[in-house]
């Protein structure tokens, strides 16, 4: 899980990170990186009976994908596995085990458009089990019993680009839904006056404002992930660095456009900003002190770096 602090990183200042391939079997770094034996969900061909879990013990030790062996514990120990990437359809995953495939695909969390094309990246090693990718950092597989287990391996610091494309289309939205609508006259000259009033104006107005899409990332991971405390720390930082990377662009953007004066209003604005931010995002802890005051913290953190962001790109 990325960590909190990460969030609190010096305005301006980007952390070195390695490209994220657009696929598994681009990236090298599978075959060295540590990855984790994570959560476990039952499998759909069991109809939730959930009695076999072979691998209980396990969850949370490490593997390794090395070229002479799989370093793990049984029965993910291999020796001399014979690595191969493939693309296979939803019908093919888990040893073809999958009832209702492409639904059962898609509650399993596998991309829609891959599910679409019946190719998902899957890595076979030669000793029965394998892997299948759900993106570059996650990966799905079954043995013989009666649980799907997740494999895992930390991100690279920075925004993932499926996270980024999706606050991108949102926001693509707003402006197309602004430019289907024209010209209007202002909502505080037509809205009907008083709190209902106000309150429906509001809805109706929320398709035209890219404020709305905030929320469009962690949302969904949340209640794709299932809700806890640190399910909403991972899915607010997950949004956080989205728009932290387009805040650090549009800043960038406007020191180089601007006339001196208004680049350093620019500056103390940005100064001040970070100042509030910090004071408020770390009031959580002080005030409540349990286990509630991570999320209230992430959730801060992210909130008001994606209203920042959206600020100095002048979205309405």
């Amino acid at each position: 899980m990325p960590r909190l602090i990460a969030a609190l990183l010096t305005f301006g200042i980007l952390i070195p990170a390695r490209a994220m391939p657009l696929d598994p079997s681009e990236d090298k770094m599978v075959f060295s990186d540590q990855w984790m034996l994570g959560k476990r969900v039952a499998a759909p061909w069991t109809n939730g009976t959930r009695q076999q879990d072979s691998l209980n013990k396990s969850l949370g030790h490490p593997i390794r994908f090395l070229r002479e062996r799989i370093d793990a514990e049984t029965p993910l120990a291999c020796a001399k596995p014979k690595y191969e990437f493939r693309q296979l359809a939803p019908r093919a995953l888990f040893h073809g085990r999958l009832t209702d495939p492409d639904k059962q695909a898609a509650a399993l969390g596998f991309d829609e458009a891959n599910i679409r094309e019946q190719k998902i990246w899957t890595l076979t090693t030669g000793c029965g089990v394998e892997f299948h990718f759900v993106d570059p950092y996650t990966a799905l597989f079954a043995i013989d019993d009666d649980y799907v287990y997740k494999l895992e391996r930390d991100w690279p610091p920075g925004p993932r680009p499926k996270d980024a494309a999706e606050v991108e289309a949102c926001l693509k939205l707003v402006a197309e839904n602004g430019a289907a609508r024209g010209l209007h006259e202002e909502e505080i000259l037509t809205e009907k006056t008083g709190p209902a009033g106000r309150l429906a104006s509001a809805a109706a107005t929320a398709p035209f404002e890219s404020v709305s899409c905030i929320g469009v990332v962690a949302n969904a991971c949340i209640q794709r992930a299932g809700d806890s405390n640190g399910t909403r720390i991972e899915c607010y930082e997950r949004e956080r660095a989205v728009w932290d990377a387009r805040l650090n662009q549009a800043y960038k953007r406007l020191r180089a456009e601007s006339e001196p004066d208004v680049h350093g209003s620019y500056q103390k604005v940005q100064r001040a900003w970070m100042a509030y931010r910090d004071a408020r995002c770390n009031h959580p802890p002080i005030e409540f002190k349990g286990s509630m005051a991570g999320p209230m913290q992430a959730w801060c953190l992210f909130h008001l770096t994606a209203d920042q962001a959206l600020w100095f790109e002048g979205r309405p």
